[in-house]
């Protein structure tokens, strides 16, 4: 054996790895963090802009109080001719509704939803003797398959 300093070389290659695969799972947790936070921030958003349709809902049906019925159930979106637009200017929301049941007793919407890009947001009163009870749901989707036929 020769006696003597013995230099090792580091592979270049391994010192890599050692501080890529930490990089790659930190960069993985802030990604999954930032697109968690859009989501949930978005939500937020997506159910003030609903809770305001609901509160433009009660000051229609407090308008309308006797004249013509908000509720159209053969409309595609459920509502009477002229209520969407007047929704749109009393709540400044620019997204989808559809009204589902209404309470002509105490005019107040008893089931709509309201959509706005991905999200969907779904309300249902849960107490007809407690006007101001209900159930909200905030749904986020992305399209899965988008499918069309032609004849």
């Amino acid at each position: 054996m020769e006696e003597g300093t013995v230099f090792e070389r580091k592979s270049i290659l391994g010192s890599f790895k050692r501080f890529l695969i930490p990089l790659i799972v930190i960069v993985f947790i802030a990604a999954v963090f930032f697109i968690w936070a859009g989501i949930s921030t978005g939500s937020h958003n997506v159910l003030r802009e609903a809770r305001d349709v609901r509160v433009a809902f009660k000051l229609i049906g407090v308008e309308r109080y006797g004249d013509t019925p908000v509720y159209d159930p053969a409309s595609p979106d459920g509502m009477a001719k002229g209520i969407a637009e007047k929704l749109e200017n009393l709540s400044y929301a620019d997204g989808s509704v559809k009204l589902l049941s209404w309470d002509d007793e105490n005019d107040l919407p008893l089931a709509f939803t309201y959509s706005k890009g991905l999200y969907l947001v779904e309300y249902r009163a849960t107490d007809k003797k407690n006007p101001g009870a209900g159930e909200w749901n905030v749904y986020y989707a992305f399209p899965v398959l988008n499918y069309s036929t032609e004849k």
